[in-house]
């Protein structure tokens, strides 16, 4: 009798682990399976920061290129002010001389009254009209 008992243990033992080796191995598939997708969503994921990465740096460097042209802009326009007072002072002297070398004809006050109306009309548009430029 004992020894059936044997033989039926060591087939219940054999049962057994065939059994838990089976499970052990499906296990193993099972893992397997999970680092593979795992891999694959790493492999993913480091591709799209690539992607964000040198869209980041396009970004930069559009940024970085509109404000050079913003820099450059903002030169020109100073320029342009210059001029804009240089061009209303000349004006202005000239307006300032031509007063005084024919305020003494008095035939004359009633066309540089008009002159000057114009010149200061003149100016005053260069003036606004900068000012719309510029907004």
């Amino acid at each position: 009798m004992t020894q059936s008992r044997l033989e039926e243990t060591e087939a219940n033992a054999s049962k057994t682990t065939k059994k838990l080796t089976q499970k052990l191995e499906q296990r193993i598939v099972e893992m397997e399976s999970s680092l593979d997708a795992e891999h694959r969503r790493f492999d993913e994921a480091q591709k799209a920061a690539r992607k964000q990465e040198r869209r980041v740096a396009e970004l930069l460097s559009q940024l970085e290129e509109e404000q050079r042209m913003k820099a450059q802009q903002q030169d020109n326009v100073d320029q342009l002010q210059q001029k804009l007072k240089t061009f209303k002072r000349q004006v202005e002297e000239a307006v300032s001389e031509l007063w005084e070398h024919i305020t003494d004809r008095s035939y004359f006050r009633p066309l540089i009254l008009v002159f000057l109306s114009f010149c200061l009309i003149n100016i005053t548009a260069l003036d606004l009209s900068y000012l719309y430029v510029s907004l």
